[in-house]
């Protein structure tokens, strides 16, 4: 693929062509909220604002996510594999590749505040292109969801998963996700009593959803339940004055969500875990559910 790449290059008739440096801030974007936040946000903020009328525009890919990036259909947009980019880029005078620089949106534990401002900014372009780009769909999910799923409030449950096998191979930048990461040991009970307590709660696993999928889980839920992991990134989708409890092994050392949450207007709720697959105390969640519970207004279906 690269050589054929290079030859596309090459030719002295092509359209102009960018470079794109996606700088996310720490991680690695073949995870889901590097990914979001750090690859995915900008990249669509930089489409909706630059309008550049048919270019080449070379990224690198994202493994697994790379498909998420492609359901958008950012046009002239080239995945690269990360080596592949690298290379390009070291050539990029003599295929007159213009260099251009997106800075990511993400913390790190080095950089563990967010720019607010900026997020927001960067965050509303990037919705604007995905709603023009991905709308009729993220709308159908929406549509389906508002026929099967009871208002007032609808709970949100996610599950985690077993990873997807590429995060236990060497093509991986990290390894390791999923519930290979963290889990909840008591997740039956847990679900058992939220089903019981309040019927409108949906349990889900986002891993092998579409993009316009999640956007429409998390835009419709008043309620979302989860333990800390990057599934939290859709936090960006939901509504003010929505809810969001967390389960946290280490309340202290994880504020990625916390501090992501005011940003968006989201009112952010964290309760202890004992470790990263310890269980949860239920009776706690139930507790916090009941006693912040409120009516939201549904999302408008354009």
């Amino acid at each position: 693929m690269l050589s054929e790449l290079k030859y596309l290059l090459g030719l002295k008739t092509r359209p102009n062509a960018y470079w794109l440096n996606i700088r996310n801030n720490g991680g690695s974007v073949e995870h889901y909220y590097h990914f979001l936040l750090g690859y995915l946000l900008p990249l669509c903020g930089y489409a909706e604002e630059e309008k550049t009328e048919a270019p080449i525009l070379l990224a690198r890919a994202c493994g697994p996510l790379s498909r998420l990036v492609c359901e958008v259909g950012i046009p002239g947009l080239v995945l690269c594999e990360p080596y592949s980019h690298s290379l390009l880029s070291s050539e990029a005078e003599k295929l007159r590749l213009e260099n251009v620089d997106i800075l990511g949106l993400d913390c790190s534990e080095a950089r563990r505040e967010y720019d607010a401002d900026r997020l927001a900014s960067v965050a509303a372009l990037a919705k604007r292109y995905i709603q023009q780009r991905l709308g009729d769909k993220i709308d159908r999910f929406c549509e389906e969801l508002d026929s099967n799923w009871t208002p007032s409030p609808r709970l949100l449950l996610i599950k985690r998963e077993a990873p997807d096998p590429f995060y236990q191979s060497d093509l991986a930048e990290t390894k390791g996700a999923g519930t290979d990461r963290r889990s909840i040991a008591n997740m039956a009970e847990l679900i058992a009593a939220l089903s019981g307590r309040f019927p409108q709660t949906k349990v889900v696993s986002l891993q092998g959803r579409g993009l316009a999928e999640q956007i429409a889980l998390f835009k419709m839920a008043d309620i979302v339940v989860a333990q800390h992991g990057a599934a939290l990134a859709n936090i960006v989708w939901m509504r003010p004055e929505t809810q969001v409890f967390e389960f946290l092994p280490d309340p202290a050392q994880h504020i990625f969500f916390q501090n992501l949450s005011p940003i968006f207007g989201i009112e952010h709720h964290v309760l202890a875990q004992e470790d990263r697959k310890g269980p949860v105390d239920v009776a706690a969640l139930m507790d916090a559910v009941a006693s912040n519970l409120r009516s939201s207004a549904r999302p408008a279906l354009a």
